[in-house]
């Protein structure tokens, strides 16, 4: 079983944070140097020290890029740089279910030209009916797929068995959970550390796993190391692509939802009513997990009653 500390999930945070950072320094020294060139006149130009200058801070640049590339290349999957993945991407974080979406993916299916393309926005399609609550659709679109390649896409591999475990857990169906993540460990224990991304999508496939064992406790400390992790990602990286959209605020629902599930599946009825009432206004877009919400508030209060007593 993967086990993962809260200072390796800290460690691979700060390190997404330090791609932006680096382009922004390169911007500031590119701007530095040419005000410093206008700056200092025509003697300046003319000097031995002017080429030196100038050749440093070339290459200081072309370092500069090269690290920006090779952060790109470990922490943006390849999937996210299709033009049509990320035209779809935009869609969703304003209208994330609707008919007119679900058509957008499956018509984007239709057109991928590349296995990493088609997989990722199969992977959407399922995320879309499970939002919806239409299990059988989810699993139709996610089989959909041909997973026999995934040997060469271990990175696509490990998102799509993390939507479909995801998938059978919101089922219900532990079992599954269960058998899928024991068949496929090896995909996840070869990328979830290459990335923060991997690593937070590893996270949640362990709340679900070690639900599905009964070791509710043990998932509730990988959610709350997820809730504070996720909270500081989606609230402050300006890398974040679902600021102020309907997506963002239906994760931001989910991430509540999730904690205070947990917290009731581990008995501590007072922290579940406390995020279940944060979600609470968010998921408006999905009458389904709204209907689950109300499903968790009605036990939750049943539970509190009890003790009362």
């Amino acid at each position: 079983m993967i086990e993962i500390t809260k200072e390796e999930f800290e460690k691979l945070f700060r390190q997404q944070q330090a791609g932006p950072k680096v382009s922004q320094i390169s911007s500031i020294v590119m701007v530095a140097a040419m005000a410093f060139i206008i700056c200092s006149g025509t003697a300046f130009l003319k000097s031995p020290v002017y080429l030196v200058f100038v050749g440093g801070v070339f290459l200081c640049t072309i370092l500069l890029f090269i690290y920006a590339q090779v952060y790109n290349s470990k922490n943006i999957p390849k999937a996210m740089r299709y033009e049509s993945i990320k035209i779809f991407s935009r869609q969703m974080s304003q209208d994330v279910c609707s008919d007119a979406t679900v058509q957008m993916c499956i018509d984007g299916i239709r057109r991928a030209g590349q296995y990493e393309e088609r997989a990722q926005l199969i992977c959407y399609l399922g995320c879309i009916f499970l939002v919806r609550g239409q299990f059988s659709d989810a699993i139709q679109a996610m089989r959909s797929l041909d997973c026999t390649q995934f040997p060469s896409y271990p990175r696509t591999a490990m998102v799509y068995y993390s939507d479909l475990i995801e998938l059978y857990y919101a089922m219900g169906d532990m079992q599954s959970v269960l058998a899928v993540y024991a068949d496929v460990e090896p995909y996840f224990r070869k990328c979830y550390q290459k990335s923060y991304l991997n690593c937070l999508g590893m996270v949640g496939t362990l709340v679900c796993v070690h639900n599905a064992r009964g070791e509710h406790q043990k998932a509730l400390e990988y959610q709350l190391m997820r809730l504070e992790i996720e909270e500081r990602f989606y609230e402050k990286s300006n890398q974040n692509p679902t600021q102020n959209t309907m997506l963002k605020q239906y994760i931001t629902g989910e991430r509540y939802y999730n904690t205070a599930y947990q917290y009731y599946l581990c008995g501590d009825f007072q922290n579940a009513d406390k995020y279940l009432k944060i979600s609470a206004p968010l998921f408006g877009i999905s009458p389904y997990r709204t209907n689950c919400l109300n499903q968790l508030a009605a036990e939750i209060q049943r539970q509190q009653n009890k003790t009362d007593e």
